[in-house]
């Protein structure tokens, strides 16, 4: 018999990763808002750094 694949700890690092990276995008907006002097609009998509940013992820 094969050894069985470690599928449970797959589906964690993934869920880590897509959560930090999800993050990342959230802390990279923030910054680029407040160095321009700005509120952060996360979902607003008339904003091109935040279009760029949802077609990147």
């Amino acid at each position: 018999m094969p050894p069985e694949k470690p599928r449970g700890l797959i589906r964690f690092v993934f869920m880590i990763a897509a959560i930090a990276e999800i993050l990342s995008m959230v802390l990279m907006t923030v910054y680029r808002y407040r160095a321009q002097g700005l509120e952060p609009a996360f979902l607003d998509l008339s904003k091109t750094g935040n279009l760029l940013g949802l077609v990147l992820a």
